[in-house]
């Protein structure tokens, strides 16, 4: 409620950049805890009871794979559509020039 969740994720992925793990800070790690809130709490409540780092340290190693697999998917997405409007393009001007083609005889 104060601010320091979404401080804290973007802390992450600028520490995960500035270590060069990443060449830029492009994986959108707030994404994977904003929509865990709930499962992201309970780890992070158990290190401030307890101290025990290991379910907090599972369940934030799990956001860089889930978002590298996002990134990639959306990567797959969107050169399929980059090819597909270029195939709609090279089909428009196919059938223009053939129009055009057509009206010169």
């Amino acid at each position: 409620m104060d601010g320091n969740g979404r401080l804290g994720r973007l802390l992450i992925t600028l520490l995960v950049w500035s270590e060069k793990t990443l060449n830029e800070p492009i994986l959108y790690l707030i994404l994977y805890f904003k929509t865990r809130q709930s499962r992201y709490r309970v780890p992070l409540n158990e290190v401030s009871q307890t101290g025990d780092w290991k379910v907090w340290l599972d369940f934030f190693a799990d956001a860089p794979i889930h978002a590298s697999s996002q990134a990639v998917e959306t990567a797959r997405k969107l050169v399929k559509l980059s090819n597909d409007d270029d195939s709609r393009i090279r089909t428009l001007r196919g059938s223009r020039a053939t129009r055009a083609s057509f009206a010169k005889h």
